[in-house]
């Protein structure tokens, strides 16, 4: 009978220093909870250098605390169920506190996440390449990057500064088209007419490189007798294409004869297909 009450004591005993054990991490982890439950810092609080003070580390340290120190995982089958849902919901909530702060410190300052943004959206806003329109002396200019500073309208004369190639249009009794020495021009003649002076003059130096287009009538026509239709003077250099380029597969000129393609050279025609001149006209 007395073993048997010294066993309950002892048993009593046991349970005593079990329910002390599981208490004492409890309570402090709920103090420790408390303690973190101070609002994590405003934008404001944050330093000149975009970081938060001592407070975060605590709360890391606290989020990454080894599970295996928990004495309840060691305690008999049903001795402390209550205090281990005790214990997880304030884990729990320590380690939401950490994860808050840690969140905070690696977002930084707002300011800092809003200018990339920015800046992505001046790079999205740069302009491409793409068509112009100039329109001077009753003649419009369209091309890829052209501008009105590529072209000078003074004295009646329209003089091309560009070597960008370009489309010209229009017609004019009064303007005439002029290459200054340096520039090597490259219009496609697009139905224009002109009646001047001199309807186009190709200074010594410069250099035209006209393409007509399909279908279209153009007319150079200089009122002075002194000036042929398009003037190309001594060192100019002028040459007329259509929209097939006298080139061969090498991409070098064609010098015909007589109108005609050498024979043995290789060419592309019209359609688009690789041709052997046997004296082919042009």
């Amino acid at each position: 009978m007395r073993k048997t009450h010294q066993h309950r004591l002892l048993r009593g005993a046991m349970a005593a220093v079990l329910a002390c054990g599981l208490m004492m991490p409890t309570t402090a982890l709920t103090a420790f909870a408390d303690e973190e439950s101070t609002p994590p810092p405003f934008e404001s609080e944050i330093g000149s250098g975009g970081t938060f003070d001592a407070a975060v580390s605590d709360a890391g340290a606290a989020n990454t605390a080894d599970p295996s120190d928990d004495p309840a995982d060691t305690e008999p089958a049903g001795a402390g169920d209550a205090s281990s849902g005790t214990t997880a919901e304030s884990a729990a909530h320590a380690a939401s506190l950490g994860a808050q702060y840690l969140g905070r410190a690696a977002q930084g300052p707002s300011d800092a996440g809003t200018a990339p943004a920015s800046a992505a959206a001046a790079s999205e806003g740069e302009p491409a390449a793409q068509s112009n329109t100039v329109t001077l002396g009753g003649f419009t200019m369209v091309g890829e990057g052209i501008q009105a500073s590529d072209f000078t309208l003074a004295s009646n004369l329209l003089t091309i500064n560009t070597d960008k190639p370009f489309t010209i249009s229009g017609s004019s009794t009064t303007v005439g088209l002029v290459v200054p020495a340096g520039v090597k021009a490259h219009m496609t003649l697009d139905g224009i007419t002109v009646s001047a002076g001199c309807a186009f003059d190709i200074k010594a130096g410069g250099e035209a490189h006209l393409i007509l287009a399909d279908g279209k009538t153009n007319s150079f026509t200089s009122t002075n007798v002194n000036y042929p239709g398009i003037h190309c003077g001594t060192g100019a250099v002028l040459s007329i294409d259509d929209a097939v380029p006298n080139i061969d597969v090498d991409g070098k000129p064609i010098t015909p004869a007589q109108g005609q393609i050498p024979a043995g050279t290789k060419y592309i025609d019209n359609t688009g297909a690789e041709r052997m001149s046997t004296g082919d006209y042009l």
